[in-house]
């Protein structure tokens, strides 16, 4: 059965390219992707088939959602970031855009238990904090619009290239990471997820400003080749390091600070 359903995706697809005079494809490029279809599953055969067709993937442009988590989102969270209730509104305005426009969005959340080391009684706010978005909680829910998207969730633990592909290979895409330490790139799977993707530009917001959202983008200016853009209006600090002071320093690295009512005109 599978090898009939191979057959008849690269007949539709042969059959597309023959009535599509118009197409800039070389043939080199259409056999590269016929031999993709013979080897690949049937979630790859949809990809390749709208890559084909020149239907819009926009894998390009990635929106990175960071920590958007009722207990630091809300006022009455267990690790509140002061002022982030008032950003809610724009995190989604940011999440609507992507949903609305046919972008993907990668999405971080801290899963935690009480052996992790980052969890403490008798938290220093620097390297340690108090227990707080507690796995299958109320406190690690996110907040805000989600959309309509089925959410998928990258768990803790590696995943094979086969799984990973199976989440992102995908015309439009939600998926959530979690992780149990500050930094989103703990969890292995996020940097295989952006090497895999290899997006131009990526859109970033949430929590905290100067933990979760700073160690994402030093790590993502680490990579040539992708535009960082920071949604100043969709992001708070804890307050060790002010706001102003790390957006100033992001902006003189080459970080592209804009708001969500500057998307449509920045990200097309």
């Amino acid at each position: 059965m599978a090898n009939n359903t191979h057959t008849l995706a690269i007949i539709k697809c042969l059959s597309y390219i023959k009535k599509d005079t118009s197409s800039h494809l070389s043939f080199k490029k259409i056999h590269h992707q016929v031999q993709k279809l013979i080897s690949c599953n049937f979630e790859h055969l949809k990809l390749s088939l709208y890559l084909i067709k020149g239907e819009s993937v926009k894998k390009g442009i990635l929106f990175f959602d960071l920590d958007t988590q009722h207990d630091f989102m809300r006022a009455e969270g267990s690790l509140y970031v002061p002022g982030a209730e008032g950003i809610i509104q724009n995190v989604s305005k940011a999440r609507r855009f992507a949903f609305d426009n046919g972008y993907s969005i990668l999405a971080s959340t801290d899963w935690h238990d009480l052996e992790n080391p980052e969890i403490s009684d008798s938290p220093d706010f620097k390297d340690t904090f108090p227990p707080h978005c507690m796995a299958g909680k109320p406190g690690s829910e996110r907040v805000g619009d989600l959309g309509k998207l089925p959410i998928d969730v990258v768990p803790l633990e590696p995943l094979s290239d086969a799984e990973l592909h199976k989440l992102i290979d995908k015309k439009q895409f939600h998926i959530v990471i979690r992780k149990n330490e500050i930094d989103v790139f703990s969890n292995t799977n996020t940097e295989r997820i952006i090497e895999i993707l290899k997006p131009k530009a990526i859109i970033i917001f949430g929590v905290a400003l100067d933990f979760c959202v700073r160690m994402a983008l030093e790590q993502l200016l680490k990579r040539p080749g992708i535009k960082t853009y920071l949604l100043q209006d969709a992001v708070k600090g804890l307050g060790n390091i002010p706001d102003d002071e790390i957006i100033n320093k992001f902006k003189a690295g080459g970080v592209e600070i804009i708001s969500t009512s500057d998307l449509r005109k920045n990200i097309q």
